[in-house]
């Protein structure tokens, strides 16, 4: 900068500064002249190195620089090796959502979409565990406009599907009802898939013919479903 001043490895100034503060700290043992607290430092120094130890602040310390150098790779578009990074980042904090979907990215960009779902996939389940369904929809849409026929596990996918039509997703809701009953042609669930599906055609696309083609959908493929009454009806209509 303008003063001249340079960058110093954290590994080299913190020791320092420690050692600094803590001559400080002896001199004013049997001195009343110093203002500064400098034992205050050294013992407020050391007792957050305790708790942060305890907390487990080493082996996020650990992960950081993988995951530091993956996202350097990222940013030249070495992917092999920024995928390799992701994955070591990952053995240590296989948890993190936000970094499955990083490497899920890094795997698209290598042309490896067989690992882009697997890490896609992590990183939604991650992130409706802790709660984020927003974020999660978005990615799932994000998957599914990159990996042809992306899925989740049934009951997941199905939630998805769901909250993305009651959050007025329809485009994605489609799609996403769409790779349901590809990927799970035997579920119980399909005839309710078709009802909604037709239900997006008719009242938010206005299209009826292809809500009809849902509804004769179901009644070919379900005609005992509880739900083949209600559809017949709509086909008549």
């Amino acid at each position: 900068n303008r003063a001249g001043g340079s960058s110093v490895p954290g590994l080299l100034a913190i020791p320092v500064w420690f050692l600094y503060q803590g001559a400080d700290a002896l001199m004013q043992f049997g001195s009343g002249g110093m203002a500064v607290a400098y034992s205050v430092h050294v013992g407020g120094f050391a007792c957050g190195i305790i708790l942060a130890l305890l907390f487990g602040a080493l082996s996020a310390a650990r992960a950081e620089k993988p995951l530091a150098r993956a996202r350097g790779h990222v940013e030249k578009a070495e992917w092999f090796a920024a995928q390799g990074e992701f994955q070591n980042y990952l053995d240590l904090m296989p948890d993190d959502a936000d970094v499955h979907a990083e490497a899920a990215r890094a795997f698209l960009c290598g042309a490896e979409k067989g690992r882009a779902r697997f890490h896609y996939a992590e990183a939604v389940s991650s992130l409706l565990k802790n709660g984020r369904r927003g974020d999660a929809e978005a990615l799932f849409m994000e998957a599914m406009r990159s990996i042809e026929g992306f899925s989740m596990p049934e009951k997941e996918h199905l939630g998805l599907a769901c909250g993305m039509e009651r959050s007025l997703k329809y485009s994605g809701a489609m799609k996403a009802y769409g790779n349901f009953m590809t990927r799970y042609p035997d579920s119980r669930e399909i005839p309710f898939v078709l009802l909604r599906m037709a239900g997006i055609h008719e009242k938010r696309f206005g299209r009826p013919d292809g809500a009809v083609s849902c509804y004769a959908a179901l009644l070919e493929g379900y005609p005992g479903d509880d739900w083949a009454d209600f559809a017949a009806a709509e086909v008549e209509r």
